[in-house]
């Protein structure tokens, strides 16, 4: 009697190593865009907090909040620097805030924020549009633009009236200055997250607005 013999053949090497190298393609691909809706994500999140605190301390301002210490506040800051990932909240006592002056006034610190992973304030570029923090100056009825290395937005008491102090050069070159107490600038905050993408904030002080266009 003649028993026939199935042959099964099983995966060859070949077989097993473009197998793995397709699955790993695919699980590569999977992550990246997980990894993409994450930064997104923080990205948005970032956005969403710093301008939550920026309202909370233009609603301090405007209810005349005391200092943490006790003291009289006369304003409520918030300081921040391109390729930084952090920015710090704090609060002025003594002398009121007078426009494009100086007020000598210290800084205490009441908290340091930071951004979500992945998110940082953008680096100053040859290009204004995307710069980490540009301010357009229009006072002299010609606009313009200054990329600061470091920028202090305060809200003065009682009325949350939006001032700027900053370090910045004209983008289109030249020495770099300080300038404080500026009323009528509008600010563009550049956030950037690890695939590039953009979020602004424009802080406008003619306006007293706070916006994300």
């Amino acid at each position: 009697m003649k028993i026939n013999k199935k042959t099964v053949s099983g995966f060859t090497i070949i077989e097993m190593i473009v197998t793995i190298a397709i699955l790993a393609t695919m699980l590569s691909l999977g992550l990246a865009n997980v990894e993409g809706r994450n930064q997104a994500r923080n990205l948005a999140l970032s956005e969403e907090n710093f301008v939550s605190d920026l309202h909370k301390l233009q609603g301090f301002s405007i209810e005349a909040k005391d200092n943490p210490n006790g003291n009289k506040a006369v304003a409520w800051d918030i300081s921040l620097s391109p390729s930084i990932l952090a920015y710090t909240l704090s609060v002025e006592s003594g002398n009121i805030l007078i426009p494009t002056k100086n007020s000598g006034n210290a800084q205490t610190a009441v908290s340091t924020e930071q951004f979500s992973p992945g998110t940082i304030i953008n680096a100053n570029t040859s290009n204004p549009s995307s710069s980490g923090i540009v301010i357009t100056d229009s006072s002299s009825g010609v606009s313009i633009q200054y990329c600061a290395s470091a920028l202090t937005i305060s809200f003065s008491v009682p009325y949350g009236r939006i001032l700027q102090t900053y370090t910045a050069t004209p983008c289109s070159g030249g020495a770099s200055q300080t300038y404080y107490n500026m009323p009528y600038d509008k600010t563009n905050i550049t956030l950037i997250d690890k695939n590039g993408d953009l979020s602004q904030i424009v802080i406008d002080g003619i306006a007293g607005n706070i916006s994300t266009p």
